[in-house]
């Protein structure tokens, strides 16, 4: 699969982990990956409320529609946070880099695989979670959330982070994926979660003096 070319060599940003993640005996990678990305913009969401937005199960995850999304988009109005959500697709995973790219953002890029993509990733998470790997973990049904924090090599190597099995253990070292594993354990998905500064929001809410709940 021919890869597109970057204007940089590589690019990586740095995060910081909120002390309230769900650890890695639940299926809560989508509810962690909000909280992360919301976190590092500078905002502290309140993660019950969110599970109940997402119809989050402690089985079968959260849910991902575009329904739960507008639920989602209406709570971050109500508390004061200028952002906007959505699930879209991608044509090349490189479509995702203008999240963390774009100066008004500057986030890290959740991205959804198929489970399978933790066969490449278990050597790099086996020092901060030692997960049951079974049959049950690989479901085709299922789908797992990374989040994408930069590149190397022109786009060759992506740079990942677990938000389930590594960043609830205060690991936030970036677990390498080459491109053409990325397209492989994604081929059949190909979205990821788009946050977007709304910047009539942005204005809306300085007219009405509305505050933001800044990081403590």
């Amino acid at each position: 699969m021919k890869r597109k070319t970057l204007s940089n060599t590589e690019k990586v940003i740095d995060i910081d982990i909120p002390n309230n993640l769900i650890k890695g005996d639940q299926p809560a990678c989508q509810i962690n990956a909000l909280n992360v990305v919301f976190h590092n913009l500078g905002y502290d969401l309140d993660i019950e409320r969110i599970k109940v937005i997402f119809n989050y199960d402690e089985s079968d995850g959260a849910e991902n529609e575009r329904h739960n999304f507008q639920k989602f988009n209406n709570e971050l109005q109500k508390i004061g946070v200028p952002y906007r959500t959505n699930k879209i697709g991608y044509s090349d995973i490189h479509d995702t880099f203008v999240q963390f790219s774009d100066g008004k953002n500057g986030s890290c890029v959740p991205v959804f695989f198929e489970m399978s993509i933790l066969k490449i990733i278990a050597p790099a998470l086996k020092d901060v979670y030692e997960f049951n790997i079974g049959n049950n973990i690989y479901k085709e049904d299922k789908k797992h959330i990374l989040l994408l924090i930069g590149y190397k090599k022109g786009g060759e190597t992506l740079l990942f982070v677990d938000p389930l099995y590594q960043l609830p253990y205060a690991n936030k070292e970036p677990i390498k994926i080459s491109y053409l594993d990325v397209s492989q354990h994604s081929r059949h998905i190909k979205s990821y979660i788009k946050i977007i500064l709304d910047t009539y929001r942005l204005k809306d809410m300085k007219n009405k003096g509305q505050t933001k709940i800044e990081n403590s």
